[in-house]
């Protein structure tokens, strides 16, 4: 376990024996709390991520120990999408191409249309059971995920 300075991040002193989780993106340490407003762990991977913490402590930099920005670890319906994820379809190009013409013949956008599936997702409309996601009946548009 690291013990991190002070002047490392934001003021903030370790206790010398707490325990610490440390991010799956950037490799820094973070407090392991249980008591926060924030989560520290994915609900869809299961992986902890520190943006989200450092965040509500006003950290935005940690000198030389890294912190992840906020983006990078946020609540579903905080996110934007422009174009169809690669992963769409099981990665099958033919079937995504299909569906980026039938979104653009009906006269829509791909972030039109993940915003009406955010609503039919917290409504429960959408199966979630082929879902590559580890809590996938859990997760609402309001959980925080990983990018």
């Amino acid at each position: 376990m690291a013990v991190l300075s002070a002047a490392t991040i934001g003021g903030y002193r370790c206790e010398r024996h707490g325990a610490h989780l440390q991010c799956h993106l950037c490799r820094g340490m973070m407090p392991n709390r249980t008591n926060l407003q924030v989560p520290l762990n994915c609900m869809g991977c299961d992986r902890p991520f520190c943006g989200a913490y450092w965040s509500s402590q006003n950290v935005t930099h940690g000198g030389s120990t890294p912190v992840c920005s906020r983006d990078t670890f946020r609540p579903i319906s905080e996110r934007t999408a422009t174009r169809m994820p690669s992963t769409t379809h099981e990665m099958n190009r033919h079937e995504q191409d299909i569906t980026q013409r039938c979104i653009a013949k009906m006269g829509r956008t791909v972030q039109d249309v993940v915003a009406e599936w955010f609503s039919l997702f917290n409504d429960r409309q959408i199966d979630r059971s082929r879902m590559p996601l580890n809590h996938a009946e859990s997760i609402t548009t309001s959980t925080h995920v990983c990018k």
